[in-house]
């Protein structure tokens, strides 16, 4: 019995890794062009900023945090409120990612000198409970606020 509980948890982490594997890793090529077309804005200390930063190479996990969250966000603040979607493996997003301390894969709402880094409740409900995700957007934007 102990033998099956040790496999199958070898099989979870196996799983786990490779599903972040496959999402962090790293593209071998980059488009320049794209690089140098995306402009990465500074939060201002009085405007509610969402960022959503990936790599290039990306799972349905990822592209689901993404639309989940840009949608929610849009339905609560207007359809001009943008989630920013930055690429980690691009030169451009370099300087905001590390003033925001971001190193991998993160949701984050920003304004001013808070923060809230919704990665975990992404990743875990973007596919299988959009609605939670959706709800902790909420409550999220009502602290900034």
């Amino acid at each position: 019995m102990k033998t099956i509980q040790q496999l199958f948890f070898f099989a979870l982490l196996l799983a786990v890794g490779l599903q972040w594997q496959a999402c962090g890793q790293k593209a071998k090529t980059e488009d320049a062009a794209t690089a140098l077309a995306v402009q990465v804005q500074e939060p201002t200390s009085d405007e509610l900023q969402a960022y959503y930063f990936h790599f290039s190479r990306r799972c349905v996990t990822c592209e689901a945090v993404e639309s989940v969250s840009s949608n929610a966000l849009k339905a609560m603040l207007g359809s001009d409120f943008q989630l920013k979607s930055l690429n980690l493996d691009e030169a451009t997003t370099a300087a905001l990612a590390n003033k925001l301390g971001v190193t991998g894969q993160t949701l984050l709402l920003v304004k001013g000198e808070k923060q809230i880094d919704l990665t975990n409740e992404a990743f875990m409900n973007a596919r299988s409970n959009p609605d939670k995700l959706t709800e902790a957007l909420v409550s999220a934007v009502e602290v900034l606020q």
